[in-house]
C-alpha cells in the first residue's frame, strides 16, 4: 500500500513538473523579450520586403533591445525604406530618448518622401516639444523635410499650418504635390465621414494633381476642418486609443461596403 501511494505521488510530482516546466515554456515563447529576439535573428536573413514588416513588429513590441534595433538600423542601414522603417518603429513605440536620433536622421535623409515621412515621425514623437522646430523648418522655402514637418504640425492639431500645406497641393515639385495630396484626401475622407460631408476628390490624387484638384481640396478644407475635427481625426489614425480605434474600423467596413455595394 505504502510503495503504491509513493508511486502516485512520484507519477503527481512528475506531472505536475512537466506542468510547470511546460508553462514557463509557452510563456517564454510568447514573452516579448523572445519574440524580439527571435525578430532580431529574422531581421539578418529577411529580404527587404520582410525586414521592413520585423521593424514595424519590433515598433509594436517596444523594449529597450527593440529600440536599440531600430536605433542601429536607422544610423546604419544604406537602405532608405529600412531607415524609413525603423524611424517609424521608434515613434511607434514612443522611444522618446531616441528623439534627438530621429530628428538627426530626418535632416541628414535624402530630400525624397521618406524624408518627409522621417519629419512627421519626429512630431508624432516629440509631440509639442519640438513645435518650434516644426514651426522653423515648415517657414522655410519648400522642400520634402518642410513638407514633412508641416504634416507633423497638423497631425498635431496645429491648424495654422495648412497655409503652407496648401503651397505643397499647388506648388511646381508634381512628387510633393502627389504626397500633400494623398495624405490630406486620407485626412478629408476620415473628416468627411465624420461630419456626413464627403469631399469631391479624384480617384488617385497620389497619382497627379492638377491645379483644379487641388482648388476643390482646398476649398473643402476650408469650409469644413476645424482644429477639434482635425485632432479627433488624428486619434482615429493613430488608433491610441481603443474606443476611437474600433470607431475607426467600424468607418472603414462602412466604407468599403458603401464600395461593394456601389451606393451613391
Amino acid at each position: 500500500m505504502a510503495s503504491k501511494r509513493r508511486f502516485v505521488i512520484l507519477v503527481v510530482t512528475g506531472l505536475t513538473v512537466v506542468a510547470v516546466g511546460g508553462i514557463a515554456c509557452a510563456l517564454w515563447l510568447t514573452s516579448t523579450s523572445h519574440q524580439v529576439r527571435q525578430l532580431e535573428r529574422d531581421l539578418a536573413r529577411a529580404d527587404q520586403a520582410k525586414r521592413q514588416k520585423i521593424l514595424w513588429n519590433l515598433g509594436t513590441l517596444g523594449g529597450p533591445r527593440a529600440s536599440a534595433i531600430l536605433s542601429r538600423t536607422l544610423q546604419e542601414s544604406d537602405n532608405p525604406h529600412l531607415r524609413e522603417a525603423a524611424a517609424y518603429g521608434l515613434q511607434k513605440m514612443q522611444a522618446r530618448e531616441r528623439l534627438e536620433l530621429l530628428r538627426a536622421a530626418a535632416v541628414k535623409e535624402s530630400p525624397a518622401e521618406v524624408q518627409a515621412k522621417m519629419a512627421s515621425y519626429v512630431a508624432r514623437l516629440g509631440g509639442d516639444d519640438v513645435q518650434p522646430w516644426l514651426r522653423q523648418v515648415s517657414d522655410a522655402p519648400l522642400s520634402w523635410l518642410g513638407l514633412g514637418a508641416t504634416i507633423g504640425r497638423l497631425e498635431l492639431g496645429d491648424l495654422s499650418a495648412d497655409g503652407i500645406l496648401f503651397r505643397y497641393l499647388k506648388g511646381p515639385d508634381k512628387a510633393m504635390r502627389a504626397f500633400a495630396a494623398e495624405r490630406t484626401a486620407r485626412w478629408m475622407t476620415f473628416i468627411g465621414e465624420a461630419i456626413g460631408r464627403p469631399p469631391d476628390m479624384t480617384d488617385a490624387p497620389e497619382r497627379e494633381v492638377t491645379d483644379a484638384d487641388a482648388d476643390r481640396m482646398i476649398r473643402w478644407w476650408r469650409q469644413n476642418v476645424t482644429p477639434r475635427l482635425l485632432v479627433d481625426n488624428v486619434i482615429w489614425r493613430k488608433g491610441a486609443d481603443p474606443k476611437w480605434r474600433r470607431v475607426a474600423r467600424l468607418m472603414g467596413a462602412r466604407s468599403k461596403a458603401i464600395d461593394f455595394l456601389d451606393i451613391e
